[in-house]
């Protein structure tokens, strides 16, 4: 019997190219995102079935999980790959901008999980890998919500890790460098200069860094998946999954904005 993963955020980056890669793999893929109507190619694949699943809704999310469940008889590994990116000062963030970075990346991703352990539970098995980001252990100018909100999620994994072990769940998190990750694809923020105009300048030339940062360090969401992949399938019960970091890479991304 094949093995399912359920992945949010499949309608691009991250999670679609996870949603690929498990599917190759010969896994069965719970392919969630908001709008399954809109895409047209994951649904198409062999063992992929799509879902409408909103990380606000707890009523989608429970429709989700338990048409996974339907569909394919179990979920053995959950994914939580949604999230949206803001690359600005902090300054320049209203408080509606801060709560919409919270509520996606922390919050949101709470959601899911906390639908899908009674199952794992119940199985006295399964897998929940969650996506920070290597900004935890690089400075990076301008990512200040970014940074809080992976710090977060790296956090609430590694301590999740150790509250579900008795049950045989394990729970990872996964580090991309993330610029070519979702938080600089579609769902990337940028703040208002008009708000907050003394940082125009400023910004620029962060942003011309950060184009070299993405050039010389970026972890691809293709490459990002094949981590993924590794965590979800190794018995080891190591919590923290870097995607393409070397010490030296950490190092060239720290110097860089000095």
């Amino acid at each position: 019997m094949n093995r399912t993963v359920l992945i949010t955020g499949c309608s691009s980056g991250i999670g679609k190219e996870t949603a690929l890669f498990f599917q190759e793999k010969g896994w069965n893929v719970a392919a969630t995102m908001r709008s399954p109507e809109k895409e047209k190619s994951l649904g198409k694949l062999e063992n992929v079935k799509t879902f409408k699943l909103d990380i606000f809704d707890n009523d989608s999310i429970h429709a989700a999980v338990q048409g996974s469940l339907s569909y394919f008889g179990n979920v053995d590994v959950l994914v939580n790959s949604a999230g949206s990116g803001f690359m600005g000062p902090f300054e320049a963030a209203s408080k509606g901008k801060v709560a919409q970075q919270f509520g996606t990346n922390v919050f949101g991703n709470f959601n899911v999980p906390r639908e899908v352990i009674p199952h794992f539970k119940e199985n006295n098995n399964g897998t929940i890998i969650n996506i920070s980001s290597v900004i935890t252990s690089a400075d990076f100018p301008c990512y200040s919500l970014d940074a809080t909100t992976k710090h977060a999620m790296e956090g609430f994994s590694c301590s999740l890790s150790y509250e579900l072990r008795k049950n045989n769940i394990k729970v990872k998190v996964v580090l991309p460098t993330g610029a070519h990750g979702q938080s600089h694809g579609a769902s990337k923020g940028f703040a208002d200069f008009d708000e907050s105009p003394g940082y125009l300048d400023y910004m620029k030339k962060v942003r011309t860094k950060s184009d070299d940062v993405v050039e010389k360090t970026g972890s691809r969401s293709f490459m990002v998946a094949k981590v993924i992949f590794k965590a979800a399938t190794a018995d080891k019960l190591k919590a923290r999954s870097p995607a393409k970091n070397s010490p030296k890479q950490l190092l060239f991304m720290r110097k860089i904005f000095r």
